[in-house]
């Protein structure tokens, strides 16, 4: 049977008894300083989402089949599906309830590549800062964006459109108007860092502190 890749969640990351995790969007930010003292910041890669996963205190069953998730992950061609475990819904719908059903669509890319609107919400249904969503764009290979909302709050009208707002990081060049959105789960194709898992420490009948880094790809 082939493999599936990238692997979804439920394949790999919601296998894995996770204790802890980091979800982060750091900067590609040179620094150049003139004699003058001033500071001159400039943009130098793509922002992409990084993270650390840490598994909890492990038997030795789940030390054997967490071990084998994880190293069948590692290596090149090797990838899966990424989201902040944590934060699986809107914080306004925090069972999922309201979105499950919801047939979500970009409605507005406007040219600035920082703001989106979106529709077939619930009527008044809320949007709040820090909630993800997700969206598939380009093919051969498909790749997978992954968004945080930056405006306050965002409230969709009777018909389920709402305003314009704010995410992060920038819309990429490929999104189109129409492409269904991911509010639940909202997650981006990533792979394991390379020289990042660590094995944890094993006692007589457990093993903790495994874990691993991982990093957004876009192909």
């Amino acid at each position: 049977m082939p493999e599936v890749t990238p692997a979804s969640l439920a394949d790999f990351l919601q296998a894995l008894p996770i204790s802890a995790i980091e979800f982060h969007l750091p900067e590609v930010v040179e620094i150049a300083e003139t004699a003058g003292g001033e500071v001159l910041p400039s943009n130098i890669g793509t922002r992409l989402w990084n993270g650390r996963v840490t598994l909890g205190r492990l038997t030795r069953s789940e030390t054997l089949s967490a071990q084998v998730l994880i190293d069948d992950m590692r290596g090149a061609g090797k990838f899966f599906m990424a989201s902040h475990i944590t934060h699986p819904f809107p914080r306004s719908d925090p069972q999922g309830v309201d979105i499950q059903t919801a047939n979500v669509l970009l409605a507005s890319l406007p040219n600035d590549a920082n703001t989106i609107a979106l529709a077939g919400l619930r009527p008044n249904y809320v949007l709040t800062r820090g909630d993800y969503l997700s969206f598939t764009y380009r093919s051969n290979p498909t790749r997978y964006a992954l968004h945080r909302v930056v405006t306050s709050s965002v409230q969709a009208d009777n018909d389920g459109l709402s305003p314009v707002f704010k995410v992060q990081p920038p819309v990429r060049p490929g999104a189109q108007i129409g492409t269904p959105v991911t509010l639940a789960n909202a997650a981006c194709k990533a792979l394991i860092r390379p020289g990042s898992v660590e094995a944890g420490r094993t006692s007589r009948f457990t093993t903790e502190g495994i874990a691993f880094d991982f990093q957004q790809t876009l192909r």
